[in-house]
């Protein structure tokens, strides 16, 4: 055989590496492209849930001679008809909590209100509180959280 023979047929098999080559790079790119798009998706849907969504939370400090627990919202919706309770607080008479409400009609992202507690000596240093709201996400959401009492 001639070289221009030998030439062609190397030529020839480079191409239809080259050819084999870029299709199978183009269907690992195409499948990595769909994973990223599905996961792009998934977050965009989360993100659009979390705008319907609040988060109460609570903390406790002290002001003064007394006693103070701040509600607050750090989820990215308003909140309405804050409620709490807790086993902790009812059962144990030593803890007492100044609210003339039974809930807390409205808190906006990142707003508080603080509720006056009176502790006497011997009270649970650390009662669970559940705080039930309404959201755009649905009724009736829920969250446990200790309080710290033991300053």
């Amino acid at each position: 055989m001639k070289l221009e023979t030998w030439l062609s047929i190397g030529s020839l098999s480079v191409a239809i590496f080259s050819i084999i080559y870029t299709c199978v790079s183009e269907k690992k790119l195409r499948k990595q492209q769909i994973k990223i798009n599905n996961q792009i998706l998934s977050q965009n849907q989360e993100g659009e849930i979390n705008k319907k969504k609040a988060l109460i939370c609570a903390d406790t400090y002290k002001s003064g001679q007394g006693w103070r627990m701040k509600i607050y919202n750090k989820g990215e919706a308003t909140a309405r008809n804050i409620r709490f309770y807790s086993e902790d607080i009812e059962k144990d008479t030593r803890i007492i909590v100044r609210l003339n409400l039974d809930s807390i009609p409205l808190l906006n992202k990142n707003e508080h209100f603080d509720v006056v507690l009176q502790l006497c000596s011997g009270h649970h240093p650390a009662p669970i509180v559940k705080f039930i709201w309404d959201d755009e996400f649905g009724n009736d959401q829920e969250r446990e959280q200790t309080l710290n009492l033991t300053f």
